[in-house]
């Protein structure tokens, strides 16, 4: 099984980086996530911004790069998953067989692991029907 980071909103209890402090989220709204650092209060955006006025995250997941947070979760061989080469074209249907190279690999044709060896690396995937049916 191959492991995917999937984002999700700030929930209290957090771990949060600021500055190389490290603290927990103790509240979310709708728009806010409040922070204590220092024994006060900081209030930032859900985008991890200490203003909407500031382009860059102030707040992090993790403590060696700029992330919002996620759940990893394991991605099983012949996951149904939607792929595409670029924007402008349509999606397609296929079946997950592995990460590789920085992309994800399909089994061609619809197929899935019990019925052929060959894939195809796609750069755009989806896990979750993009149509919404």
């Amino acid at each position: 099984m191959e492991k995917i980071k999937v984002f999700r909103p700030w929930k209290a209890g957090d771990p949060v980086y600021s500055k190389g402090i490290v603290s927990a989220i103790s509240k979310t709204g709708q728009y806010t996530v409040n922070v204590e650092i220092f024994g006060r209060t900081e209030t930032f955006t859900q985008d991890g911004l200490f203003g909407i006025d500031n382009p860059a995250p102030s707040i992090s997941f993790l403590p060696t790069e700029q992330s919002m947070p996620f759940d990893e979760i394991e991605i099983a061989i012949d996951t149904p998953v939607w792929v595409r080469s670029n924007e402008g074209v349509p999606w397609e249907f296929r079946f997950f067989s592995h990460f590789a190279g920085g992309k994800l690999r399909a089994f061609d044709s619809q197929k899935k692991s019990n019925e052929t060896e060959q894939t195809c690396p796609w750069k755009l995937y989806s896990f979750e029907n993009p149509f919404g049916l």
